[in-house]
C-alpha cells in the first residue's frame, strides 16, 4: 500500500479520521446508554462439576476458544429442544442461562430479568422458523445461538462496528478490481471476509451479522432464502481468496479494538496524543503476544487431549479387534507407536512456534496511525482476485508433480510401516491421526500468528516439510470435516452424560431453593413473647 502521509497537530486543529471519530462516538454514546438492569440471582450447585465438564468436552470437541460460548448455546438449545419439545420459550431460557452461568460461560451478576425475557422473545422467533423450516435445523439455531449470545454479552456490540470501521477503511485504501462482480456483492463478499479475518467467526456468526445488517424483518422464506444465498457465498473460490487477503490488513484492527476497549473514557485524549497511543499500543501488543503464547499452550494440549482419548477408542475398538482376527493374536509395537507418535509430534510442533517481535509491533502502530489519523493522500492500492488460468500446459504440469509428491510421501511411509510389522488396519490408523495431528499443528500455527503483520518468511528447510507434508494436510482437511459430522465421542457425551448431568443439576438447584425458602420461612415466622 502506497506510503500514508498524516497531519501532524500543528497543521491543523483536527488531525483524526472520520472513521476513527465516528468509533469515539460510538463508544462514548453506547456506554451512557447502559442500562442500569437488576442482576438475575443464579445458584451454582455443584458448579465445579458442570465447569470440568465443559472442559473434558470442549477439549474433545475441537474449536477455538472464542467459540466456545456460542457453540455451548446452540448444544444447549438443541438438547432442550430434544428433553422439553412442549416447554414453552421462557422456560427454556431460563434454563439456558442456568447452564450458561453454570459452566462459567457468563456471571450472574451480569445477567438480569431482562435480558432472560429478550432470549425468550428470540427464541419464539426462531422457534417459530423451526417450525416452518426449509433447510438445516443447525443452520437455524446457529443463528439464533449468535443472536443469544449478544444479548447476554452485550460487548459483542463493539465487534459489529469494528469490523464496519475496517470495512469503510479498506474501501477507502483499497480498490478491489475484480470487474466479475457488482458493488453489492463486493460489499457482501467484504463485510463476511472481514468478520472471518478480524474475529476469526464460525459460519454462524456471519450468517447472524449478514443477516441483521443486510435483511429486516425477513419472512420466514427469505430467511431460508438468505441463509442460502450466504452459503453460497461463504464457500465460493472469491470469498476464499478475500479471506486470506483480508487477513493480511487485521491484526492492527484487533489492535486498536483493545486500545479502544481499555480506554473507553479517554478516547479522544489518547487518539490525538500520538506518543500516548504509541504507548497503549505497545502495552496492548505485549499483553496479547502473552496470550498467544497461553493459547497456543491451550491449543496444543486440547489437541493431545482430543488425539490421545480418540486414538485409545480406536485402537480398543478398531486396531486390537482386527490384530486378533487376522493374525490370531496382537502385536504391540504398531499399537504403541500408533498410540504415542500424535501426541508425541504434537507437542514438538508446539516447541517450533514463537511470538512476534518488536519489528512486528512497529508495523501494527503504523497500520493503526494510518486509520486514526487523516492524511493528506486519497492514493488507493489496487488488488485483484481473479482466479488464475487452471488450463495452461504449466499448472497440468504442477498437478502432475504435485501426484508424484502424493504418492511418494504415502509410500515412503507405507514402506516403513510394513517394515515395522504394522497391519493394513494399523497402517490406515496411523495415517488418519498422523494427517490429524499435522492439520492441528497447522491450525495452531496459524492461530499464533494472528497478529503478524505481512507474513512470516519461511526458512528452505521449513518450505521442504510443508511442501512434503501437504498430501497429509489434505488428507487431514478431509478427515476433520468427516468426522466432525460423526463425532461419536460428542454424540455420547450430549446424550449420555451432559443430559442427565444437566438434569441431576437442575433437580439440585430446585432443592436448594426449596430448602432456602424454608428456611426464610422458619426465620420470619413471628414468636409470641
Amino acid at each position: 500500500m502506497s506510503p500514508v502521509v498524516f497531519i501532524k497537530p500543528s497543521e491543523t486543529s483536527d488531525i483524526l479520521s472520520d472513521e476513527v471519530k465516528k468509533l469515539i462516538e460510538i463508544y462514548q454514546s453506547h456506554r451512557r446508554g447502559k442500562s442500569l438492569e437488576a442482576a438475575l440471582e443464579i445458584n451454582r450447585p455443584l458448579g465445579s462439576v458442570a465447569v470440568v465438564y465443559e472442559r473434558i468436552r470442549n477439549a474433545i470437541d475441537y474449536k477455538g476458544e472464542h467459540l466456545l460460548r456460542r457453540g455451548a448455546i446452540e448444544r444447549i438449545l438443541r438438547r432442550l429442544l430434544w428433553e422439553r419439545p412442549a416447554a414453552g420459550t421462557k422456560i427454556i431460557a431460563q434454563l439456558l442461562v442456568k447452564e450458561l452461568v453454570w459452566a462459567k460461560y457468563l456471571k450472574s451478576k451480569n445477567v438480569s430479568a431482562e435480558s432472560v425475557d429478550k432470549v425468550a422473545v428470540t427464541l419464539n422467533k426462531y422457534f417459530e422458523l423451526l417450525e416452518a423450516s426449509t433447510i438445516d435445523r443447525k443452520k437455524i439455531l446457529g443463528v439464533a445461538s449468535a443472536q443469544i449470545e449478544e444479548i447476554l454479552d452485550p460487548s459483542l456490540f463493539y465487534i459489529d462496528k469494528i469490523g464496519d470501521a475496517m470495512f469503510v477503511w479498506f474501501n477507502k485504501n483499497l480498490e478491489w478490481e475484480n470487474g466479475g462482480l457488482t458493488g453489492r456483492q463486493k460489499d457482501l463478499h467484504l463485510h463476511m471476509a472481514i468478520h472471518r479475518g478480524l474475529f476469526k467467526s464460525d459460519f454462524a456468526r456471519v450468517r447472524y451479522y449478514i443477516l441483521k445488517k443486510f435483511v429486516t424483518s425477513p419472512t420466514p422464506q427469505e430467511f431460508f432464502n438468505s441463509i442460502e444465498q450466504i452459503d453460497h457465498y461463504l464457500n465460493s473460490s472469491v470469498q476464499i481468496r478475500l479471506y486470506r487477503f483480508v487477513r493480511k490488513y487485521t491484526p492492527a484492527f484487533r489492535i486498536l479494538k483493545e486500545v479502544m476497549d481499555k480506554n473507553k473514557k479517554k478516547l479522544d485524549e489518547v487518539f490525538r496524543d500520538e506518543e500516548l497511543l504509541e504507548e497503549k499500543i505497545k502495552q496492548v501488543c505485549l499483553s496479547r503476544y502473552e496470550e498467544i503464547g497461553k493459547s497456543v499452550r491451550t491449543g496444543i494440549i486440547r489437541s493431545i487431549i482430543y488425539i490421545f482419548i480418540t486414538k485409545i477408542l480406536v485402537v480398543l475398538l478398531v486396531e486390537v479387534p482386527f490384530e486378533i482376527f487376522a493374525r490370531g493374536s496382537v502385536s504391540y509395537m504398531p499399537i504403541i507407536i500408533n498410540v504415542a507418535t500424535p501426541p508425541t509430534l504434537m507437542f514438538l510442533v508446539g516447541l517450533t512456534i514463537k511470538k512476534p517481535g518488536e519489528k512486528n509491533t512497529e508495523k501494527i502502530i503504523s497500520s493503526v496511525k494510518s486509520f486514526v489519523y487523516a492524511s493528506t493522500t486519497n492514493a488507493k492500492t489496487h488488488f485483484n482476485l481473479a482466479a488464475r488460468d487452471n488450463k495452461g500446459l504449466s499448472y497440468q504440469v504442477f498437478i502432475f508433480a504435485y501426484a508424484t509428491l502424493f504418492l511418494v510421501t504415502f509410500g515412503s511411509i507405507a514402506y516403513l510401516l510394513r517394515s515395522l510389522n504394522f497391519s493394513l488396519a494399523s497402517m490406515g490408523i496411523f495415517f488418519m491421526f498422523l494427517s490429524l495431528v499435522l492439520l492441528f499443528g497447522f491450525r495452531v500455527r496459524f492461530a499464533a500468528t494472528e497478529l503478524n503483520v505481512g507474513g512470516k518468511s519461511e526458512s528452505f528447510f521449513s518450505k521442504i516439510i510443508t511442501n512434503l507434508s501437504l498430501p497429509l494436510l489434505n488428507l487431514g482437511v478431509w478427515l476433520s470435516r468427516g468426522l466432525s459430522k460423526i463425532n461419536f465421542v460428542i454424540i455420547l457425551m450430549d446424550f449420555l452424560i451432559e443430559a442427565p448431568l444437566k438434569n441431576i443439576l437442575s433437580v439440585l438447584d430446585d432443592w436448594n431453593r426449596f430448602i432456602r425458602e424454608k428456611r426464610e420461612e422458619v426465620i420470619d415466622v413471628p414468636t409470641e413473647v
